[in-house]
């Protein structure tokens, strides 16, 4: 029931339901308004009803643009995210194949969203884990994955993908 997935549109649909609530009440309002107006046969207040219920109709639409940009600034962050993680499921940012695709690595270059130098390393391990197949693939993750956590150094995480390129035993 409480899912947060997919939370910048569920907060854009809330701005819009909040905008629609309040121009309801602020039209009913205005309609209540525009009745005790009528009472007086002043044309001047009548003006004056209209006026403050279209404001009020406005001001409820221009308050909703906030709540809505928030949502959609989530929604575009999500986005980026997920186009630039290398996720194929979405999910945990992880390409369960070890594959980018070449093409798309070449729209991400184009965009600008990755450098020359990550586009030929991503570019690299494309072509290595198809010739690798899925062992190589997860033996350089997990080799990443210790280089990350500091557990083994630079020199260590290049010496050891060297002999597990050349088909020796790593580790």
């Amino acid at each position: 029931m409480f899912s947060y997935v997919n939370v910048g549109g569920k907060i854009k649909g809330l701005a819009k339901v909040i905008f629609i609530i309040s121009a309801i009440i602020t039209g009913m309002l205005g309609l209540v308004m525009l009745v005790f107006a009528a009472r007086f046969e002043n044309p001047l207040a009548i003006f004056a009803v209209l006026i403050l219920a279209g404001l009020g109709i406005l001001m409820a639409w221009i308050s909703s643009w906030m709540l809505y940009g928030y949502g959609e600034i989530i929604t575009k962050l999500t986005d980026i995210e997920r186009n630039t993680s290398g996720a194929s499921d979405g999910a945990n940012g992880h390409d369960p194949a070890g594959r980018y695709g070449d093409e798309r690595l070449k729209r991400l270059r184009e965009e600008g969203l990755i450098t020359e130098e990550e586009y030929k390393r991503l570019s690299n391990r494309t072509q290595s884990n198809d010739a690798e197949g899925a062992q190589g693939s997860y033996r350089n993750e997990r080799l990443e994955k210790l280089l990350a956590q500091g557990l083994i150094t630079e020199e260590e995480y290049r010496n050891l993908l060297s002999k597990a390129q050349n088909g020796e035993e790593a580790f």
